[in-house]
């Protein structure tokens, strides 16, 4: 009985209508909002022209003009705030989420908080109330709530789903240019490239090992989503596509004992759910587990390059510190080595839960740690 009401708590917060788009492809999404050729092409935030007026198509092929920077921007989504902090620009941030999924950003107290009671959705009458220059509306900002914003005279930019890094490297730079900080992006951008450059080398020409996700409630991610591109670039196969699974689904322990992962990939703060399909895997008996930050994996956003890395630096530790001085050189790969983070955030736990995210959790935890990650995945918050 149990069982099935985790798993119907589950499906229902995948396929939850009007608040993200995860379970569906990240490939059709993308296409479904990308903006045409003529007007939607990719943003170079190192043009030298960064000035206003600005006129940039969004997603759904509204014309956004801004006749001078922004001064004050409210990011709907704590991805938006995400990127606003990574390109140096949260001074103009004057409203966003408030929660869990943006702890780890430095200076957010001083915000106006933009969250209904429920800690997830946005309150558009706070919104309203902050006057601001420029929203920012990342696609799973639902298309009423932009409506309302919209009706009332106010900026609006949406953005589509990030399908892959370079969508993201995309955003970042639309971003920087939309608030006038062309060069905040550029250096952003920059940065993620660098370390993409470094797990890429490392992982270039090594045998990928094969990884299980385990979500919980017996789902995982599988082709078509933005986790798979995650484990795909980190160095590891995800053992998902080997059961067609396409979207976020159950796999049966069947399958994942038949596949015998050589890593189990968890979030923080939920723990490994040990199970009996698992008990005689490689990564079991190993003790492989890599625990990643549920917020930078599941939010498209510059800090998408921490999981990717600690992927690549678990599967492959001796070619990853390679590659990092061969990219970087010594003393910077040495520096990047102690966690020194440039974006103005904190290298912390971003707000999740350790406390009971143990092996072995007990069921209230664990129910509440898969209802708080599957809030972050269906949302899609990019």
């Amino acid at each position: 009985m149990l069982r099935d009401g985790l798993r119907l708590l589950v499906a229902l917060l995948v396929v939850t209508a009007g608040v993200g788009t995860v379970a569906t492809t990240a490939g059709a999404q993308t296409a479904q909002n990308a903006p045409s050729a003529a007007t939607g092409a990719s943003i170079d935030a190192t043009q030298d022209d960064c000035s206003f007026p600005v006129t940039l198509e969004d997603a759904k092929g509204n014309e956004v003009t801004l006749n001078e920077r922004p001064d004050s921007v409210v990011a709907l989504q704590p991805s938006a705030a995400q990127t606003m902090w990574a390109i140096g620009a949260e001074g103009q941030v004057t409203g966003l989420p408030i929660s869990r999924y943006t702890d780890y950003l430095d200076g957010r107290e001083g915000k106006t908080d933009i969250s209904q009671d429920d800690g997830v959705s946005v309150s558009a009458e706070t919104v309203v109330s902050l006057e601001a220059d420029l929203l920012l509306a990342p696609n799973s900002t639902p298309d009423a709530t932009i409506a309302q914003f919209r009706d009332v005279g106010m900026t609006v930019y949406e953005f589509r789903e990030a399908g892959s890094v370079e969508d993201i490297y995309e955003k970042t730079n639309r971003t920087g240019r939309l608030t006038g900080n062309c060069e905040g992006a550029a250096g952003a951008v920059a940065e993620m490239r660098t370390e993409i450059e470094v797990v890429q080398e490392a992982v270039s020409g090594e045998e990928p090992e094969s990884v299980y996700y385990q979500l919980g409630g017996g789902y995982t991610a599988g082709a078509d989503t933005f986790i798979n591109h995650v484990i795909e670039l980190g160095g590891g196969e995800n053992i998902a596509l080997a059961a067609d699974i396409t979207g976020y689904a159950e796999i049966s322990g069947e399958v994942v004992a038949e596949q015998n992962p050589e890593w189990v990939l968890v979030n923080e703060g939920m723990g490994l759910q040990e199970t009996e399909a698992l008990s005689n895997t490689t990564a079991l008996q190993e003790d492989r587990i890599i625990e990643v930050n549920a917020n930078s994996l599941n939010q498209p956003g510059p800090r998408v390059t921490i999981p990717i890395s600690e992927i690549a630096q678990a599967i492959h530790p001796e070619a990853y510190e390679e590659a990092n001085v061969s990219v970087r050189g010594e003393a910077e790969a040495e520096a990047n080595a102690d966690g020194n983070d440039s974006d103005g955030t904190t290298a912390e736990d971003d707000g999740s839960d350790n406390g009971d995210g143990q092996p072995g959790m007990g069921v209230a935890p664990a129910v509440a740690a898969l209802v708080a990650t599957l809030a972050l995945l269906t949302r899609r918050r990019d």
